[in-house]
């Protein structure tokens, strides 16, 4: 009977290394897990406040982010529609306009806010606030095919009035908006087609009977007839 206790002891002994090994396997994994560096938060975009700075009826300029860097919003309206800004997040504008932004509290405290702002950029302050800047992009210039040119303009005048000519490019009977360039031969005035229209003004001092033009690459002209004002 003493020898069995015996050897019981003995295959104890025997498996307290392994049982350190596995002990010390565990701390170091713990150790590793608590010595991770924490997440880093997400870098708020350029022109960020928070949002207990924002103020209703106001102006600001684009860049522009509100962030939530508060726990008590439950909900977030923008312009009407329920948007999602948890704790942490920002709301980031990227264009002029007139926005809305109701927030409602879980703090029954504190009264749910609405705030009316404009979003605006510095060129477009001096004109129509919260009206996104444009500038019309480049075309392609194209050389017309079968396309129909037609040009309206007075066919008669007189004295030192300048004549405008007006380009209208069809196809099959309906406006086709194609680009291209146009140029007056006779004064060398240069003018574009944009969307199948274009047109030109040209000082009748600079006219004769008949004006030469090149629309997309096609000859063109205009017939006119000057009248010379009767002898008092």
């Amino acid at each position: 009977m003493d020898s069995g206790r015996a050897e019981k002891a003995k295959k104890s002994e025997g498996m307290k290394p392994e049982y350190l090994i596995i002990l010390l396997i565990s701390l170091f994994l713990f150790a590793g897990c608590t010595g991770k560096d924490d997440p880093e938060e997400p870098e708020l975009p350029e022109g960020c406040i928070s949002l207990f700075e924002l103020e209703t009826r106001s102006d600001y300029y684009l860049p522009f982010a509100i962030v939530n860097d508060s726990t008590i919003v439950r909900k977030a309206f923008l312009n009407g529609r329920e948007i999602s800004l948890p704790s942490g997040s920002f709301l980031e504008f990227t264009e002029t306009g007139f926005f809305e932004l109701v927030i409602i509290y879980n703090n029954t405290q504190k009264p749910n806010d609405t705030f009316l702002f404009t979003t605006k950029t510095m060129e477009r302050e001096n004109s129509e606030w919260g009206i996104r800047a444009w500038i019309p992009g480049p075309f392609d210039p194209v050389l017309l095919g079968s396309e129909e040119t037609e040009i309206i303009y007075p066919r008669r005048f007189s004295g030192e009035t300048g004549l405008p000519f007006i380009f209208r490019i069809s196809e099959s009977g309906a406006l086709k908006e194609t680009y291209c360039e146009g140029k007056c031969l006779t004064t060398g005035d240069s003018f574009n087609i944009k969307m199948g229209t274009g047109s030109v003004f040209i000082p009748s001092a600079s006219l004769s009977g008949t004006v030469g033009f090149r629309i997309g690459g096609r000859s063109i002209s205009a017939s006119l007839t000057e009248v010379r004002e009767p002898d008092l």
